[in-house]
């Protein structure tokens, strides 16, 4: 709806351009220039200029008697009117402009405000040529300035020559111009710091001369100290994304997120460690800053974690983080990389409803083929693995094949230490942590733990369900894993293991233990229905294995790639690119993973025996 004020008798107060222009400064501004373009005497624009205050003053006090008489017809806030954006450009109208000078002089009157008034009328005229010129240069359309707080225009007025300055000295950088637009509002709050870090500097050194494509709108090392505005007083983490403002400098290192590579468990191993890296690499990009942040500054310890992907926004992850860190990461065989990722599941297609059901199982229910979920595979789109879908990896190379991209990404990296993923298996992850404990100043692992460090981690070989409830009346059971449970550090102390009580092992299969609640141990050992418990567990521990088995067969193994693999030349050669760009580095630093690589060894002999030295 467009609403406009032609008369006095037209205000419309529920219309923010009409609320606009019946403010004094903008009635005083148009009967200036009225006057000005009928080139009436002085004396005549001096009465007009009176009558309208003593009439502006009279509706004011009218308004507040009539308000009091009837409060339901209080005008809406301005920012409440469906035209609260447009009204904006009025402030910008050299009548609202000239009119607030006048104002000012006549508030200072009896401090000489009238003496300078020709002086700040010419000085308000030159601004109002500058805005002109600002607004087609920077290319600032309305639509834009619309978004800016309304009060803030006052700001952009009085500090225009310096905002000018800043914006001509950059013009040539464009980068900062659009973060500057795009934080318009904030820019201006915050002027007088911004404007000493866009003109030092280190700001010319570190940012504009190489053409840095993300800089700060905020010296990152000014938020590190006790200055007013610091990474704790900008809240949460959307001001500093939206600022380019680099991830606050408390970490000795990054996590560098390698799908299909047993990064996710590292990430828990490290957390077993006093470790807080579990920026979730699946999460949309601003969220994996939020949380990498948040945890830099609520956290004791904390390392960034940055994903697989590098294009988008995805990129600007890589470039704010600053100053001296290494580089860790998990390096697998690639062919197993290719294996784990054609048998990725996809955990949305089972129901909340199956689940629950799957996961809260009455004692003695033998109905044991409803009680294991259908597992669905993403590429495939079904319940088994295609082989044939490899190709389909390929349109997602950006999961599995950035890590010599990424590192290359990361400027200021002063180390990369790489793990072989044969060094976080069961027989060597606790060397590994004590490794890292040592070189990084960590806990070292508990001995509580080490059951979890030396378990199975990964649940998509049929314990996706996990953890089950066995509800048996007034107890409750629980089948699951150690990672599982230990998912929250405070609960690890709630629960009793109690699978050697039924299996003569503190573990089985891998990584599934049987636990109950503490204050419920004794009790339920001494239950006269423990024996039937013990035999229905039994049970549903032999189905959960068929379950399982029958998942595995569902999937594809290494061997299965480097066989098809072998049989299709085009495809093998688009692999052979990514995997040798992707482990170039490897290659170069860490020669004797290679020889730990047994299908990658198959996987390159047979390119060399097919397509000779590409």
């Amino acid at each position: 709806m467009k609403c406009s004020m032609k008369g006095k008798d037209m205000f419309n107060p529920n219309c923010a351009v009409d609320r606009v222009k019946n403010h004094l400064a903008y009635k005083i501004g148009s009967c200036v220039l009225n006057n000005k373009t009928k080139k009436s005497p002085f004396f005549i624009l001096l009465f007009k200029l009176y009558k309208i205050k003593l009439e502006h003053y009279k509706e004011l006090k009218n308004y507040q008697i009539f308000i009091k008489l009837f409060p339901s017809l209080r005008y809406p806030k301005l920012e409440e009117c469906h035209d609260y954006r447009e009204c904006v450009k009025v402030k910008f109208h050299l009548s609202y402009m000239l009119g607030q000078t006048i104002l000012e002089a006549d508030k200072n009157k009896f401090k000489g405000g009238y003496f300078r008034l020709w002086h700040d009328i010419k000085q308000v005229n030159q601004e109002y040529k500058n805005i002109k010129i600002f607004l087609q240069q920077y290319d600032l359309i309305i639509e834009k300035l619309n978004y800016i707080e309304f009060q803030n225009i006052d700001l952009l007025i009085k500090n225009f020559h310096s905002v000018f300055y800043i914006l001509n000295f950059h013009k040539d950088y464009q980068e900062i111009i659009n973060i500057i637009i795009d934080n318009f509002d904030y820019f201006l709050n915050n002027f007088d710091v911004i404007e000493e870090w866009l003109l030092s500097d280190d700001f010319n050194e570190k940012y504009k001369k190489i053409s840095h494509p993300y800089p700060p709108l905020l010296d990152p090392i000014g938020l590190n100290a006790d200055n007013k505005i610091n990474y704790q007083s900008l809240g949460g983490g959307d001001i500093a994304w939206k600022l380019n403002l680099p991830l606050p400098s408390k970490y000795k290192f990054i996590f560098l997120f390698n799908g299909c590579s047993g990064s996710e468990a590292m990430q828990h191993f490290l957390m077993l460690c006093g470790v807080e890296t579990r920026a979730w690499a699946w999460f949309n990009p601003r969220d994996i800053f939020k949380i990498n942040y948040q945890n830099l500054l609520n956290e004791n310890i904390a390392a960034p974690c940055l994903p697989s992907i590098t294009t988008g926004d995805y990129e600007k992850l890589f470039y704010l983080v600053d100053g001296g860190f290494d580089i860790v990461a998990i390096m697998r065989d690639p062919i197993s990389v290719l294996k784990a990722g054609l048998n990725h599941i996809e955990s949305y297609k089972i129901s909340l409803e199956i689940l629950n059901y799957c996961r809260n199982v009455e004692c003695y229910n033998r109905d044991f083929k409803n009680l294991f979920p259908e597992i669905w595979y993403a590429y495939s789109g079904s319940t088994k693995v295609n082989i044939e879908d490899l190709e389909k990896l390929l349109d997602n190379s950006e999961y599995y094949f950035t890590f010599n991209k990424r590192i290359n990404m990361l400027k200021n990296k002063d180390n990369v230490v790489c793990i072989n993923f044969e060094d976080i298996n069961s027989q060597n992850i606790i060397n590994t942590m004590n490794n890292l404990a040592n070189r990084y100043n960590l806990k070292t692992p508990k001995k509580e733990h080490e059951i979890i460090l030396t378990s199975r981690i990964n649940l998509h070989q049929g314990l996706l369900h996990l953890p089950v409830n066995i509800n048996c009346k007034m107890f409750q059971i629980i089948i699951t894993t150690p990672y599982l449970i230990s998912l929250e550090i405070e609960g690890m102390d709630r629960y009793v293991n109690i699978t050697n009580k039924i299996f003569n092992n503190d573990i089985i299969m891998e990584s599934i233990i049987i636990v109950c609640l503490q204050d419920q141990y004794d009790v339920l050992m001494k239950n006269q229905e423990w024996s039937q418990i013990k035999e229905y567990i039994e049970e549903y521990i032999g189905s959960l294995r068929l379950y399982i088995q029958n998942c595995k067969n569902n999937l594809v193994t290494e061997k299965d790639i480097l066989v098809y693999l072998r049989k299709n030349s085009n495809l093998r050669l688009k692999f052979l690119k990514h995997i040798e760009e992707n482990i170039k580095y490897i290659r170069e630093n860490y020669p004797e993973y290679l020889e730990t690589w047994t299908y990658y060894q198959e996987f390159e002999k047979m390119c060399k025996e097919l397509d000779g030295n590409i």
